[in-house]
C-alpha cells in the first residue's frame, strides 16, 4: 500500500464519488516506487462492493481524467487476461 497514492487519491476532486473509491483502493495496491498496480476488475468489484460494469466506467472515467494508466497483460497465448494500471501522481490531471 502506498500510503503517497493513498493521500493523493483522497485530494482528488473532479471525479465521481465512485470512480474516487475506485481510486483509493487502486492506492491500496499501488507500491511506492512508480505507483504500480497489479489488481484485476473482478478484485476491485470485489474489494469495493461495485458491480464490474460499474468498476469498468470507472476506470474508464479515471482514464479520461488522466489519473491513472493503464496497460493490457496477456498469457503465453497471446490473450489478454487483465491489465496492469499505473497511478499518475505526478501527471497535471491531478494535484498532489
Amino acid at each position: 500500500m502506498s500510503q503517497i497514492a493513498t493521500h493523493w487519491a483522497t485530494n482528488q476532486v473532479n471525479i465521481s464519488w465512485r470512480a474516487k473509491f475506485i481510486l483509493m483502493v487502486l492506492a491500496f495496491y499501488a507500491d511506492d516506487e512508480n505507483y504500480f498496480c497489479s489488481v484485476t476488475k473482478r478484485q476491485l468489484a470485489a474489494s469495493t462492493g461495485l458491480s464490474m460494469n460499474s468498476v469498468s466506467l470507472c476506470l474508464k472515467e479515471l482514464k479520461g481524467a488522466n489519473l491513472i494508466k493503464k496497460k493490457p497483460k496477456y498469457n503465453e497465448r497471446n490473450v489478454q487476461i487483465a491489465n496492469s494500471y499505473w497511478i499518475l501522481i505526478n501527471n497535471e490531471g491531478g494535484k498532489l
